[in-house]
């Protein structure tokens, strides 16, 4: 995978942090970005950081109305019991590499709703945000240093799928429907680690702002014409 500069179609307008105080806290003072391996997503029990699906290459879904049947055989009644859907998944047997995830927030989200509102369930990565209100310098400040320590990378919004219905490919930036809610961007490091990989870019309080994830219940969220 080759070293990308930033797309601006793949970029957010605005990025949130969600999480504990002091590690928010670390990431507006010091930029300590952690990149965590992807095996910990994948095992992690946690319903809304874990994601079982992670590492999910290829999926497929059967029906009944398909020529494929899934089947239970007995040998010593010879009774036989049969699935008419089911599904077959390819994982990645080694995987390899870190990423880092935030909330993401652009004109084409925000405009879905009548009035747009963050997902409560956020709420539950921590009690604290950082809301990034200049993701393309935050952006190329994490580039900076992943270029200086020759890591290559790619970074953009996930697609996100009925994992009860989709049949194909997938890959690191496919995630199932049920965690839409995140908008989640994301940046995966192809670094063949095993271990979580932390870097710092910097203080960032120039462009971003500290605030309780509480704020969340009130905040009002829409799109404004600028006035030239």
């Amino acid at each position: 995978m080759p070293k990308q500069t930033l797309e601006r179609n793949y970029m957010p307008s605005i990025l949130i942090k969600f999480g504990e105080k002091k590690f928010m806290e670390d990431l507006i003072y010091n930029g300590t970005i952690y990149f965590n391996t992807i095996e910990y997503f994948r095992k992690c029990e946690q319903k809304e950081r874990g994601d079982s699906f992670e590492g999910t290459i290829e999926l497929r879904n059967y029906t009944e109305e398909d020529d494929y049947r899934l089947t239970i055989t007995l040998p010593d009644s010879g009774k036989q019991f049969s699935s008419g859907k089911f599904n077959y998944r390819k994982f990645l047997s080694d995987i390899r590499g870190n990423m880092y995830c935030l909330y993401s927030l652009n004109k084409q989200i925000v405009s879905q709703q009548s009035k747009f509102e963050i997902d409560q369930r956020m709420k539950k990565f921590g009690d604290t945000m950082v809301v990034i209100t200049r993701p393309i310098d935050f952006l190329s400040a994490i580039i900076e240093q992943l270029k200086a320590k020759g890591i290559e990378y790619t970074m953009k919004p996930m697609n996100y799928y009925d994992h009860k219905s989709f049949s194909g490919k997938l890959d690191l930036f496919s995630k199932p429907d049920t965690h839409k809610h995140q908008n989640e961007f994301r940046i995966v490091l192809f670094d063949n680690s095993t271990e979580a990989l932390p870097i710092q870019i910097g203080n960032i309080e120039s462009y971003a702002h500290l605030v309780p994830a509480s704020a969340i219940d009130n905040a009002e969220i829409g799109i404004h014409e600028v006035e030239l």
